[in-house]
């Protein structure tokens, strides 16, 4: 074709047409990708973040647990200081809740071997909240020397724990970071390449 061929009011309207399509088209794409932008974001806000944010909240439990019995124990629950052992439990409770929604979050997207891997973590949780609180109750009752007999095993299923627990820490809190690096590298590219057109 030839545009000699086409009159001039189509070559008018061909030249005020194109553009417009062309506007459409790329007003279509842009609106496509961010769409794929915010799917991105609301990922990261709604899994990762609240994810990691956990899994530093499950964190914080096992401390206080350990500080709440350790201060019982030094205590000797005397002059009302006794409230060490709620305190501590409920703290036990608050990380067996965020293991658990780990545990049902795992399942759910079919990741098996984290699922085992947060089951290790309550085992040894438990465990840990049980000799802590045998510890503390034997400090309470019978004193300095029969609670300090039992402060290795505490301190054995203490450090037993972190094993466990700072490298399940440190994975959600990367998990959060690789995808807040990939939300924030396909805003970019749209950005750029929307600024090229």
């Amino acid at each position: 074709m030839n545009l000699q061929n086409f009159s001039i009011k189509s070559r008018i309207l061909a030249s005020v047409a194109l553009p417009i399509v062309l506007f459409i088209g790329f007003t279509l794409w842009f609106s496509g990708q961010l769409t794929q932008v915010k799917k991105s974001l609301t990922i990261v806000s709604d899994q990762s973040v609240e994810y990691a944010l956990l899994a530093t909240a499950v964190d914080k439990n096992v401390v206080q647990i350990q500080q709440f019995l350790s201060d019982v124990s030094a205590t000797q629950g005397k002059d009302g200081l006794d409230d060490g052992f709620q305190k501590a439990k409920e703290n036990f409770d608050a990380l067996n809740a965020g293991l658990t929604r780990f545990e049902k979050y795992f399942s759910e997207t079919g990741a098996t071997e984290s699922v085992q891997q947060v089951q290790v973590i309550k085992a040894d949780a438990a465990a840990y909240f049980e000799a802590g609180n045998t510890m503390a109750r034997a400090f309470v009752a019978e004193g300095p020397a029969a609670g300090n007999k039992l402060m290795g095993g505490f301190d054995a299923a203490s450090e037993k724990l972190q094993q466990e627990l700072a490298p399940f820490v440190k994975a959600q809190v990367a998990q959060m970071k690789g995808d807040l690096a990939q939300a924030s590298a396909k805003t970019d590219q749209v950005a750029q390449i929307g600024m090229v057109i």
